[in-house]
């Protein structure tokens, strides 16, 4: 809503450049666009303050001029008035509709297709189904006031990322088919501008934001504003190897999996983070995804690009019908690796990745 301001830019950048800080770069960039937020606040009530206020004093307005017309007619200075009056009508509209389609989640209706109603019936569907109002715990009680709630919430994910007791699993005596030093030499060459840019311009502009309360469509309209401050956090996080905590924090929100969603599993977690750890995540995903042909087996299907996961099926199927015409015996195994990704160990991971030729 605020990009559709003919002076946000300008604020922006007056904004940016009045703040002051020392530290780490990464630290300051985030403090940067914490003044920047609060100015936006005081700038967000002076500039647009209550949309359904403005919109009925226009309204009003309106009518006023419809019936001096009617009783007699408007002079030109009254015709320019209600034109005017007529396109500041237009413009909240279209604010109005961009602030329930964001609060919506609806991707697929474009700016400009009003429709207030739908909007908010979604918004408000969408609330209901992620509010908790009960849970079943792991014995079949359903729990109903929130702090047993919350306390079930806690001890399943606690207990779901605990790490294993024991020595950590070895990757060693297995082939390793490590990528190119070109390749290696590659992935830790510093971040250019030119790189950051297109993986900004590359995100959703309209994604949920984190803790910082800025989407990337920011990014992306004030990209000419931020780079310099940008391009610094870069380079510090390549020398160092290390993002800062308040770059880091995110919000944990539970997301139902289905419909009637009655127990903690029924849930899966996403995590809000703040808009600069997404594109540092980008330009990452967006380097190693030039030397991924050289680290996975030709035989893998899935989550590859230009592979598809049900190849894996019909060869599944085909082995067991060519075993039943042979009728020579055979075992088959179905492995399910529940949470996989949830339950990733850093220490195996990052072993893993040296085998393959990358720094860690």
């Amino acid at each position: 809503m605020w990009l559709k301001h003919p002076n946000f830019k300008e604020n922006f950048r007056d904004w940016w450049s009045g703040f002051q800080g020392n530290g780490w770069e990464g630290h300051k960039f985030m403090r940067r666009l914490q003044h920047v937020k609060a100015k936006l606040k005081e700038w967000n009530k002076f500039s647009f303050g209550e949309l359904k206020e403005k919109k009925n004093s226009i309204l009003n307005d309106l009518a006023n001029f419809d019936a001096v017309e009617q009783e007699g007619g408007l002079n030109s200075d009254l015709l320019s008035q209600r034109a005017s009056r007529k396109g500041e009508l237009e413009e909240l509209i279209l604010r109005e509709e961009i602030h329930c389609r964001q609060k919506a989640k609806v991707k697929w209706v474009k700016e400009g297709d009003y429709n207030s109603k739908f909007y908010h019936k979604v918004a408000n569907d969408r609330r209901n189904r992620k509010y908790i109002k009960e849970l079943e715990n792991e014995r079949g009680l359903v729990l109903k006031n929130a702090e047993s709630i919350t306390e079930e919430i806690l001890h399943y994910f606690e207990k779901l990322y605990t790490s294993p007791t024991g020595e950590s699993w070895g990757v060693e005596g297995l082939d390793w088919s490590p990528i190119s030093e070109e390749s290696a030499l590659r992935l830790d060459s510093p971040f250019t501008e030119e790189e950051i840019s297109k993986a900004i311009f590359q995100l959703d502009r309209d994604k949920a934001p984190g803790l910082d309360g800025f989407t990337i469509a920011v990014f992306q309209e004030c990209w000419d504003v931020i780079k310099e401050e940008l391009v610094r956090v870069f380079a510090e996080f390549h020398r160092s190897g290390i993002i800062n905590q308040s770059t880091k924090a995110s919000f944990i929100v539970l997301i139902p999996k289905k419909s009637l969603s009655k127990r903690i599993s029924d849930f899966r977690p996403i995590s809000l983070i703040t808009s600069l750890y997404k594109i540092i995540a980008k330009v990452l995903s967006g380097r190693l995804r030039g030397v991924l042909h050289e680290t996975i087996h030709y035989t893998q299907g899935a989550f590859v690009q230009g592979r598809q996961i049900l190849d894996a099926v019909l060869i599944a199927n085909e082995i067991v019908d060519e075993r039943r015409r042979s009728g020579e015996e055979g075992v088959v195994f179905k492995i399910d690796f529940e949470k996989a990704y949830d339950h990733m160990k850093w220490d195996f991971f990052g072993s893993c990745v040296r085998k393959e030729g990358v720094q860690s």
